[in-house]
């Protein structure tokens, strides 16, 4: 396949790889298209407990027609992803949850991944950060002082990225169009806010990276905010990659997964 991939390209493989769990060959009619890039990672949750995986991070837009997919057979999931399950409730090992009206309780959304294989867990209802081993053993916690909540009560940040220093990145949307960025540096937390609303969804290591509301791709130095406009987006490997909208496409370019 071409370095650049369109969308339409990727419908059947990406619907086919969501709805992995169907028993068999099937077919289904979707009105969306989606593209999937294991670029990012995300928390899930039941009831009883809370599952963080190495995910996919999915983009859907809708689509002028309605299409056609062939649903593949379920397979397990490959060497490079891994399943990790954490327990809901009031002890300092278990992850909090806060009511999230209708009597629903509700657990935390992000996490993320250090390079010493950690997770780091935004546990919103205890405001804090949870930090657990690869194999899901607690191992610690980094309490976030009033000052970096709104309104000294309100945890309000996402999108956790793990730099290669060992620090944690996260993002708080504060107003129209100002950023409070999150930092936990050796246990200390801190938060510095900027103009600009950029979600900064990925890193390379060293760098944020997101796109502006011109769709181009920005870069934040998170020692130095705010970001700039650059080239291309970068993966932990290395590798320089685009994502373009043109028309009613998103276009892919030279991007490593995609294979």
């Amino acid at each position: 396949m071409a370095a650049s991939r369109r969308l339409a390209l990727l419908a059947t493989l990406v619907l086919g790889t969501l709805c992995a769990c169907s028993p068999g060959g099937a077919t289904a009619t979707t009105t969306s298209e989606t593209i999937s890039t294991a670029i990012a990672t995300t928390t899930s949750s039941t009831p009883d407990t809370a599952t963080t995986t190495t995910p996919a991070q999915s983009t859907t837009i809708p689509a002028e027609e309605t299409v056609q997919v062939l649903l593949q057979p379920f397979s397990e999931m490959g060497g490079a992803w891994s399943e990790l399950f954490l327990t809901y409730g009031e002890a300092e090992d278990q992850i909090g949850t806060a009511p999230g009206g209708d009597g629903v309780m509700l657990g935390p959304e992000y996490g993320t991944q250090t390079p010493d294989g950690n997770w780091w867990i935004l546990d919103a209802a205890k405001q804090r950060a949870a930090v657990y081993t690869e194999d899901g053993s607690y191992q610690d916690q980094v309490p976030f002082p009033e000052e970096v909540l709104v309104d000294g009560r309100y945890f309000q940040y996402q999108m956790p990225q793990a730099l290669d220093d060992g620090s944690i990145a996260a993002t708080g949307f504060r107003g129209e169009d100002s950023t409070s960025l999150l930092r936990i540096i050796d246990g200390k937390v801190t938060s510095i806010t900027f103009e600009g609303s950029i979600p900064w969804v990925t890193t390379d290591g060293t760098y944020l990276y997101g796109l502006g509301e011109d769709a181009a791709p920005y870069r934040l130095d998170v020692a130095n905010p705010p970001g700039r406009r650059v080239a291309n987006l970068v993966t932990r490997c290395g590798t320089h990659y685009r994502i373009a909208v043109q028309g009613d496409e998103i276009v892919i370019d030279n991007f490593p997964y995609l294979g």
